[in-house]
């Protein structure tokens, strides 16, 4: 398993860091599967890099993905707390500027079979995560920018399409 996710890594970032020529839009689609095997493999290396302490967010994280929303489940103090997100795009404006961005804020939340405010996530893990992630916009090392036109969960995967800018700015 630490094999196949560290492949999808690489997989993630080759696809991000492409370089597409006119060819601007794209899309991709993550299996349950390969999110699994990543989030059991490579989640703790990563929240290591991140500066995270590994023993605190060292605990078995799984998603599941229903139709238009997924389901983390993650361990805390008290068992198991499922989170559940519903990913969309939202019309946004800067300014002048209308454009839209990513929410993947949670809608729900439980620890068990016990409903509990979703303010209560922190217990869960790192909530940094869900605000990181609400950006539909990525700047790349070389100046490039991959933006997420939308995002589509199904039953056991999501698709989202993207776009990538041809030239850095």
């Amino acid at each position: 398993m630490e094999t196949r996710g560290a492949d999808f890594e690489q997989g993630i970032a080759a696809q991000f860091t492409k370089v597409r020529g006119q060819d601007r839009e794209w899309a991709i689609k993550i299996s349950e599967t390969q999110m699994n095997e990543w989030l059991a493999s490579r989640l703790p290396k990563w929240l290591e890099h991140q500066g995270k302490s590994a023993q605190e967010f060292n605990r078995k994280v799984q998603v599941r993905c229903q139709q238009d929303r997924m389901d983390i489940a993650a361990e805390n103090f008290w068992g198991v707390g499922v989170i559940q997100i519903s990913p969309k795009m939202q019309p946004a404006t800067q300014g002048n500027v209308t454009g839209a961005t990513l929410n993947v804020s949670p809608t729900s939340a439980a620890i068990g079979s016990l409903f509990v405010p979703t303010f209560i996530i922190s217990t869960f893990g790192p909530t940094d995560m869900f605000e990181s992630l609400n950006n539909a916009e990525f700047r790349l090392a070389d100046g490039r920018r991959v933006q997420v036109i939308d995002v589509e969960v199904l039953p056991g995967e999501i698709r989202m399409q993207l776009n990538t800018s041809p030239t850095k700015e």
